[in-house]
């Protein structure tokens, strides 16, 4: 029996997973115990991203920091500042001198010695393919005997820092006269992943020789990280439990990152992040009659059982060119879109939700740009304009035919930058004229009423919103519809339109009646308490329509007028 454990998961921790096995076969009997088995994993991984090569080491030895020298404490020794040596580089470089204290770049070619050039610890963990390129200038000894005084370079491990017994490259050394040359040597990338010190060596035996000895400068050493998926793929499956530390997933078929999650609310088994759709340029959100643009590329986040519920942070990247159509990508913002919804569908408040996060913005030096934000469940993610308000979502609207009116009724939940409603009616269903506004009651959830009294005996009346955000965009809503058989209103406004004097009649001479005229605005133009018969002096109004609300004490009716 072979047991084989695929860890595709890093979050840097340790997890414990239960294998349950079974063993058949011929004279084969299964035991009462040890059927489970419980290994816990350290996850060592580390995942440096990046879509552009990153750069590990750099030193030019203007101003080194972190270099030593080693010896076996013959006469040459590496110094790392000096105004002698020349590598083919500009200003100062390491050499191999003689003389530490008045630093010529000559060595003594009759003390054996053997001296290293050490760097700083190189942490290349997470890293892949790695590539050295360095600046050199070398004689020394050669001859059709051997090589006897020479350079190369060589490596030690981060446990055995003094160790340098393996050969990267080299022997560097001049036949005839000295050489300068630019190395650039893949022999490094043996070393991918690990952490380790460079070491410049330099042997020398004590007969003849010739200067310079090795002099070193421009030191650069590169890998790639792991990039970030753009094509549509998905990752393994795998759960996630409350930790700090980042869960990262990544593309089965090229190992390219996708998404990371941590700090979840509790465990969710059998996560899978996919790319469900792909490329650089934007496209439109359906959103009520707003226009707002969202990424084409769509990263979503599926455990097994739909999960809308818990806690978690994660976060999405963008390859640079996958933001070029933004001028603002630092101040974007996310939408995620709930199971069962489609970014292609109409998003509103309750099919999505509308997220601020933090930007890490490595565009210039790593080709990314990575989206971090805190929300509960799972589901589908867009890049959308930092403009973008998702519109009100509806809860119900329906309209209802009373004695004397008709009584629209809604409610909605997670109103945001919510300005109010135009109530809109038409008697075809398809010529929508707007009776009245509705101001929000504010952020969240609310109910809303509306009496249209402007309504004659055996007509079908049809009604939709218009809600209007603080910005100036808007959003329909559904069309609902209502036969109206009962009587015809006490209020009777005229003239329809008018152009000096408006006259207000409300029927019954004996009851009260509040008046309240505002402008398309929702702003107050005339209030009065009365009853009877009311006038209004209009010739200073600007043209245009406006919204007589006449509360009788029981109900409150509304009227559109056009002033001419």
């Amino acid at each position: 029996m072979v047991l084989r454990v695929l860890d595709n998961a890093t979050n840097d921790g340790n997890r414990n997973i239960v294998l349950t096995y079974t063993i058949s076969g011929t004279g084969v009997t299964a035991g009462t115990t040890a059927q489970s088995l419980t290994i816990s994993i350290t996850d060592d991984d580390v995942v440096k991203i990046g879509n552009n090569s990153l750069t590990l080491l750099t030193q030019n030895f203007t101003t080194p920091t972190g270099w030593t020298t080693l010896s076996n404490g013959g006469t040459n020794q590496f110094i790392t500042s000096g105004n002698f040596g020349s590598a083919g580089g500009t200003g100062p470089c390491a050499y191999v001198t003689n003389d530490i204290n008045t630093k010529p770049n000559t060595y003594s070619a009759t003390n054996a010695s053997a001296a290293i050039l050490r760097s700083p610890l190189i942490n290349a963990q997470g890293y892949k393919n790695l590539s050295l390129s360095f600046k050199y200038s070398v004689y020394g000894e050669t001859d059709a005997d051997g090589i006897y005084d020479y350079g190369a370079l060589t490596y030690a491990t981060e446990s055995n820092a003094t160790a340098f017994s393996t050969l990267l490259d080299g022997p560097y050394v001049g036949s005839t006269a000295a050489i300068s040359a630019t190395a650039t040597t893949t022999s490094v990338n043996a070393l991918s992943g690990t952490k380790f010190y460079l070491g410049f060596y330099w042997q020398n035996d004590k007969t003849i020789g010739n200067n310079p000895a090795l002099n070193i400068d421009d030191v650069v050493l590169t890998g790639e990280g792991t990039k970030i998926e753009t094509t549509v793929s998905n990752s393994y499956a795998y759960g996630v439990s409350n930790s700090s530390f980042n869960s990262y997933f990544k593309s089965i078929s090229n190992d390219n990152i996708i998404a990371s999650v941590k700090s979840v609310g509790a465990t969710v088994t059998n996560i899978t992040a996919s790319v469900t759709e792909a490329g650089a340029d934007r496209l439109n959100i359906t959103n009520g009659t707003s226009a707002f643009l969202r990424s084409r590329k769509v990263v979503k986040l599926a455990p097994t059982s739909a999960d809308n519920t818990t806690a978690n942070t994660t976060t999405i990247y963008f390859t640079t060119a996958e933001v070029a159509d933004w001028s603002n990508a630092a101040t974007l913002k996310v939408i995620k879109i709930k199971d069962g919804t489609l970014p292609s569908d109409n998003l509103n408040s309750d099919n999505s939700v509308l997220l601020t996060p933090t930007v890490d913005d490595q565009r210039a030096a790593y080709g990314f740009i990575a989206y971090t934000f805190t929300t509960t469940g799972f589901g589908s993610y867009i890049l959308v304009d930092g403009t973008t308000v998702l519109p009100v979502s509806l809860v119900s609207f329906n309209a209802t035919a009373e004695k004397n009116i008709v009584l629209l009724t809604w409610s909605t939940s997670n109103e945001i930058n919510n300005v109010g409603f135009d109530v809109q009616r038409s008697t075809n269903g398809t010529a929508f004229t707007t009776i009245g506004f509705v101001a929000s009651k504010g952020a969240g959830a609310n109910t809303y009423s509306f009496n249209d009294g402007a309504v004659v005996s055996n007509t079908t009346y049809y009604y939709r919103l218009l809600q209007k955000d603080a910005d100036g965009k808007t959003g329909l809503s559904n069309v609902v519809s209502v036969v109206f058989n009962g009587e015809s209103s006490n209020v009777k406004i005229t003239p329809n339109p008018v152009k000096n004097l408006l006259t207000i009649r409300y029927n019954v001479p004996t009851t009260v009646i509040d008046v309240v005229i505002i402008d398309v605005l929702g702003r107050k133009v005339f209030t009065a308490k009365a009853s009877g018969t009311i006038q209004v002096n209009t010739e200073a109004w600007a043209k245009g329509g406006y919204f007589v609300q006449v509360n009788n004490g029981n109900s409150v009716q509304s009227y559109k007028v056009i002033k001419d």
